[in-house]
Order: C-alpha cells, then structure tokens, then sequence
C-alpha cells in the first residue's frame, strides 16, 4: 500500500497507457450506444436497398479535414455499396485534393466488395467553382453539368447514367463537407427540390452548421469518429480505426471509474484509520 501511495501518479500514466494502447493490439468491440440522429442516417439509406435508385454524394474535403471526414465518408459510402441494387455517383467540388483523397478510399471498398466502375459506381468530373454556384448548376440541369467522369469518358457511355437526367432520378443527395459550406446547400438546391431527401456529413467542429437545417432541410447527419464507429456497429461494418479509437476512449474512461472508487475506498480506511476505527 505504501509503494502505491508514494508511486500514485506513475501508476495512473501506466494504467491510462495501457488501457489506450491496448485496442491496437487487441480488437475489442465494445458495445456503442447508437445515437437518433446515427440511426435516422442508416435507416434513410437503408430504405433504398432493392429499389434501384442512385445515391449522389457532392463533396469538397481540402485535406486538412481528411483524418476526421475519412471516418464518416468511409463507413457511409462502405454502406451503400453493402446495400442491394443501389447505385452511388460522386460530384467532387472546389476542393481538388479532395478528388484523391476520396478514389482512395473508394479502392479500400470496390475490391473487396467486387463493384465495378461506370456500373455500380462512378465520380463525375471535378467542378472547380465555389459551393453555390455548382450547386446552381445541378439544379438547373444537372445532366448538362457534367459532359464526363473524373476519368474522362462521356458521360452517355457510362451505363450507371442511363437513367439519371435530373436531381429526382436520385433516391437521396448526400453533402459532405467540413463545415461552413452546408448552408449552401438549404439556400441553393432545398428550395428548388424540397421533395428530395438530403443528408449530411460534416467533422465533429461542423455540427453547429448543420444544426439549423436538421430535422428541416436534412432528415439526418453523420459528424466525427464517434458517430462513425456507431454506424459501423449499425451494419456489422470491419474493426475500423474509429472502432478502435472509441474502443480506446471507452477503456478510459472505465479506467476513470474504477480508480474513482478505489480511491474513495483508500480515502475512506484512511480517515477511519485516523480515528482509531478498524
């Protein structure tokens, strides 16, 4: 007891160590409380399954953000294309890195998933204008946008857009940004297609831009790693790195706890120690 009371602190680093490395080695899956607003996100994309309608994601991710957008971005886009006969077109916008960041993300998918190119999938071709403008340009006549894919080939060629001419063709518009741009999208396409269903993605430091328009403009929205790693627990996704972090966080905290209430019973032998109890 003397050793552990002179070597206190040491002993807390140690511990908090371990229980934040330990995850790297050991996947323990912990269970996650799934918040509303997590499974409204799932259960809208979920609806889709069978119905053969396309999911178009607009988005513009300087990179910067990547390292907490991938989380969001990867277990999204993972469900889709985990979801019977549904089709997924991206529209990267302003933010050119973007356009990498994102095809390598899709190559951590397609190929364990067996999607192919121009039929399961397809990213259009890069729009370098600001958020609103491009977001004009869809609505007014989103087949005319766009003359090819990120890849160059015609967009008549691609077999994924037979059938998509207009903003209704698509069964729900994903945004995904960080932050500040969302607004654009409640002021640019809401009003000219109020029907459509819209959902967002943004970093954890974002929700207050979304906020306003959740529940109004969009029905749901994904933002930082611990709503990531909800969502993968959903649908039964891989032992991610969100996973693992919220794994970490969750080991913590149980660390915290646990110490909380040794140290309240060490505290208190102390104290009856001091009064002549046994």
């Amino acid at each position: 007891m003397a050793f552990a009371q002179k070597n206190i602190r040491r002993i807390i680093y140690i511990l908090c160590a371990i229980s934040l490395v330990i995850t790297f080695f050991l996947p323990l899956n912990l269970p996650i409380a799934i918040s509303d607003e997590t499974r409204k996100f799932y259960d809208t994309l979920e609806s889709l399954e069978g119905t053969g309608k396309a999911v178009l994601v607009i988005f513009t991710i300087p990179p910067a953000f990547w390292g907490e957008m991938y989380h969001t971005m990867f277990s999204a886009l993972q469900h889709i294309f985990l979801l019977k006969d549904v089709k997924l077109v991206l529209v990267p916008v302003f933010a050119a890195p973007g356009v990498g960041l994102v095809n390598s993300l899709l190559r951590e998918l397609y190929n364990p998933l067996n999607k192919t190119y121009g039929v399961d999938y397809v990213m259009l071709q890069f729009i370098p204008s600001m958020v609103g403008p491009a977001l004009a340009a869809m609505a007014d006549n989103f087949r005319a946008t766009f003359q090819t894919d990120i890849r160059g080939t015609p967009i008549d060629k691609l077999p994924i857009m037979e059938n998509i001419n207009t903003l209704d063709d698509f069964g729900v518009v994903i945004f995904a940004c960080p932050a500040k741009e969302h607004p654009s999208l409640a002021v640019v396409l809401y009003p000219r297609y109020p029907k459509m269903t819209y959902l967002a993605i943004c970093m954890a430091g974002g929700y207050m831009f979304i906020a306003p328009y959740l529940g109004n403009v969009y029905k749901a929205g994904l933002w930082g790693i611990t709503m990531a790693a909800e969502y993968q627990q959903l649908f039964g996704g891989p032992y991610t790195a969100a996973r693992q972090q919220c794994d970490g966080i969750s080991l913590y905290h149980i660390l915290g706890l646990l110490m909380l209430v040794l140290g309240n019973i060490i505290g208190f032998r102390e104290i009856v120690k001091k009064k002549g109890g046994s």
